[in-house]
């Protein structure tokens, strides 16, 4: 009992001193360090907007070097025709999914597309395009900030054209500048805040900070934050708000803090001492800060967002919180010992690249006249399956499938045939990594999952081969009603130059001309990445493929597969019944719009996602502008160096 009552006062000491602990601090803060602090805070919002808009001009001088854009500037085409080319031509198809609003100056002749009301707000901008190449800045459009980027057309100089994008400034596009920076940010006009991204109890202050227009550096140390402000166009102002550290009585309150834990832990025993006895101390668990990739068994936190592998930063999007609390499934390859060199037909083999269950995949050369030469992948029927009809129909089927796919973002086929009694066809040799591969890098070298822009880039790009492959016709019009049925991960190739390409049409489902017909009820494809009605052995349509593809995005944001399981049969049985509230609950956990994007991609019933390819690209075209070369940019910085050495070999 003695016991007892002495634990009652050390805990009311140690609540007493827990409470004085903040009192001692007071309001004492260094005018030096606060204005530093101020100073660097308006430093990295720079940056970050900076780097915003680089990316951005990139999308403007990549849309101004489009051929056909300058075959009409070359050939002089007036007004009119211009805004009916932007507004009807498959080639500016993506530019005006993602642009609300496009403008061409030459001279002093105008043409514009698009619904954005920008007026002359572009003139400055333009007049720097036309001396430095490329220049963009802000507007106030309808009282909605809008980014603009002016670029100019290397066609017919004496009157200088241009090319002019616009884009509305939104909140997911700040939400990804404050990520990256950690700090609170908005964008202001006429003493209110247009858009904000930041922390509930930040909001306040934004939205008190577009009161001080005239203001660069405000410190409210009674408050614990500073701001700073960026001047930009037409009256708008970005505002970054960082909390600051107090300086002053700093050892006080640490003390009196210590005193009070140390008063509650020795209160805390006595009192279980005395009324229960003594009892086993418990252990205490450290939890891990990183998790190797691969682990199994719970759910791993992982950043979103990519780090630069020279300097070590972050270069987008921040941490991120933990995925979905699924239990992980490592992705793997098991790639079969490689075999002596050998002559296959006209294709010399050299390296075996891996072995499915029907066939075996090798880098090849094929020799031809005056020393020509040039490489492969040639894929060959397993020898054992050479008697077996089912599987050479299938392999038939496939190449016939993707010899008829061309297309930027598929992998082609150029060659079939026999050697002996085994069947063979000849692909192109994409200088790359697949998509499980750039992933798994990723995150071994540099600790972040890829860039959610990366992501929506690469997916944006295999929705395009995918919408050509889905409306696919034959010669004689009638469509082929392709589905690729194993979209993944594994399936997805990027180069070093940072294209796009899909392949692997092995199990892919045709309704022309096929020999090989699917037993109803019989599942084939990666049960990871399949739709529900896949995994159900039911008929399947292309939006079976775009469910898979919202797997794939969601694999290479967060590092962990949807679905997990003790075995496949688990893995197949989670895929038949698709996801739950409780998965589709944690999307919402993932950073900017792919919580929505991906909850619409994974409907339970075909008719609840994205209906088309093209739907489904339009969605996240917003989001992929310009990152063709920020791809390219990592590609170089994880492989670079052994793709590089392929190349040359």
């Amino acid at each position: 009992m003695v016991k007892f009552a002495g634990g009652l006062g050390l805990v009311a000491l140690g609540v007493a001193a827990v409470a004085v602990g903040p009192s001692l601090l007071g309001p004492g803060v260094d005018p030096a360090a606060a204005r530093q602090t101020a100073e660097d805070t308006g430093k990295e919002a720079a940056k970050v907007l900076r780097a915003h808009f680089e990316l951005f001009e990139g999308s403007a001088s990549e849309a101004a070097g489009t051929e056909p854009l300058r075959a009409a500037i070359k050939n002089r085409v007036d007004g009119t025709t211009l805004v009916d080319l932007f507004a009807t031509e498959d080639w500016w198809r993506a530019k005006r999914q993602s642009f609300p609003f496009t403008r061409v100056v030459i001279g002093s002749s105008v043409a514009s597309f698009g619904d954005l009301a920008i007026g002359e707000q572009d003139r400055a901008i333009v007049a720097q395009a036309r001396k430095t190449r490329i220049a963009s800045g802000m507007a106030l459009v309808a009282g909605r900030p809008v980014q603009i980027a002016a670029a100019r057309i290397d066609e017919r100089e004496e009157v200088a054209p241009v090319l002019v994008l616009g884009q509305p400034f939104d909140e997911s596009m700040l939400r990804g500048l404050a990520d990256r920076s950690q700090l609170g940010l908005a964008i202001t006009a006429e003493g209110r805040p247009l858009v904000t991204a930041s922390s509930a109890e930040q909001t306040a202050t934004l939205a008190e900070l577009a009161k001080h227009a005239g203001d660069n550096f405000v410190v409210r140390a009674e408050e614990g934050w500073v701001a700073a402000g960026q001047d930009l166009d037409s009256g708008l102002k970005l505002w970054a708000v960082r909390p600051m550290a107090r300086a002053a009585g700093g050892g006080k309150p640490v003390v009196a803090w210590a005193l009070g834990a140390l008063f509650l832990a020795g209160g805390v025993v006595l009192l279980v001492l005395g009324r229960k006895g003594p009892t086993a101390v418990p252990a205490v668990l450290q939890q891990e800060n990183t998790i190797p990739f691969g682990t199994t068994g719970r759910a791993r936190q992982v950043n979103a967002g990519s780090i630069d592998v020279r300097t070590g930063k972050q270069d987008a999007h921040g941490p991120m919180a933990a995925p979905p609390p699924h239990k992980l499934t490592p992705l793997a390859t098991h790639l079969a010992p490689a075999e002596k060199p050998r002559t296959f037909g006209r294709y010399r083999l050299i390296d075996l690249l891996g072995v499915g269950g029907m066939s075996e995949v090798y880098t090849a050369v094929a020799h031809g006249a005056e020393g020509f030469q040039r490489t492969f992948v040639v894929k060959r029927l397993r020898p054992e399956l050479a008697r077996d009809r089912e599987a050479i129909s299938q392999f038939i089927d496939e190449a016939r499938i993707q010899s008829c796919l061309l297309h930027s973002n598929i992998v082609p086929v150029f060659d079939f045939g026999t050697m002996g009694d085994e069947y063979f066809m000849a692909q192109e040799y994409v200088i790359g990594r697949d998509l499980m591969r750039l992933s798994t890098r990723c995150i071994e070298k540099t600790n972040f999952c890829l860039d959610p822009r990366i992501v929506y880039f690469i997916g944006y790009e295999t929705l395009q081969g995918l919408a050509y492959a889905h409306g696919k016709k034959d010669k004689t019009g009638t469509a082929m009603g392709i589905v690729h049925r194993d979209v993944s991960a594994s399936n997805i190739m990027v180069n070093l130059a940072g294209d796009v390409r899909l392949f692997d049409f092995g199990i892919a489902k045709s309704q022309t001309g096929r020999q090989a017909q699917t037993q109803a009820g019989l599942v084939k494809g990666n049960a990871n990445f399949m739709s529900p009605e896949q995994a159900r052995g039911m008929n399947v349509d292309a939006r079976s493929d775009l469910f898979s593809l919202g797997m794939v995005l969601y694999y290479c944001m967060t590092g962990c597969l949807f679905y997990s399981g003790e075995n496949d049969l688990d893995v197949l049985y989670r895929a038949a019944c698709g996801p739950t509230e409780q998965d589709l609950a944690g999307l919402d956990q993932l950073p900017g719009p792919a919580g929505p994007i991906l909850r619409r991609a994974l409907g339970f019933k075909p008719e609840d996602r994205y209906q088309t390819a093209e739907e489904f690209a339009a969605a996240i075209a917003p989001y992929a502008v310009g990152m063709k070369a920020e791809t390219a940019r990592l590609m170089e910085q994880l492989f670079g160096a052994e793709l590089n050495k392929e190349a040359a070999a």
